[in-house]
């Protein structure tokens, strides 16, 4: 895997919606309404893990190479 910030920006929100789309669909949402709810919060879901990541850099939790 890539440890550039983008590549891990993306797998924080893959686990991320596909923990959603689990807790969602055993509340008894149908697949469609998780589908939507999941596509209508993506791109804030990729600024929210963007920040996450740039703290967690910011504050030298990132290991490195």
């Amino acid at each position: 895997m890539n440890k550039d910030k983008e590549s891990v920006v993306q797998l924080m929100v893959k686990v991320f919606e596909s923990t959603n789309r689990y807790m969602a669909s055993m509340s008894g949402m149908s697949e469609e309404d998780v589908d939507k709810a999941i596509n209508d919060a993506h791109a804030g879901m990729i600024y929210y893990m963007a920040a996450v990541y740039d703290k967690l850099e910011e504050n030298n939790l990132l290991q490195t190479e």
